[in-house]
């Protein structure tokens, strides 16, 4: 897993993370769930997913599949 940075404490054991723009996961986590990085870990690269929405792709095979408020989402190589 790559190293996210932290933005801003929003509580005195929560914090907010940076991370992609239309990420499903939670922006804030409790400090029992941080690690400390090293100090030559790579942040994760913050994309503009929106740009890649309309493209069309080959799908090798679907990894996982789950259902989130009736909707199905595929997780796919």
């Amino acid at each position: 897993m790559r190293a996210f940075k932290i933005k801003q404490q929003t509580e005195s054991v929560t914090f907010e993370l940076e991370l992609f723009k239309h990420s499903k996961a939670h922006f804030i986590v409790h400090t029992a769930l941080l690690e400390s990085a090293s100090e030559n870990a790579k942040l994760a690269k913050i994309i503009n997913v929106k740009k890649y929405e309309n493209q069309d792709y080959v799908v090798e095979r679907i990894l996982e599949k789950n259902q989130i408020n009736k909707i199905n989402h595929y997780l796919i190589k």
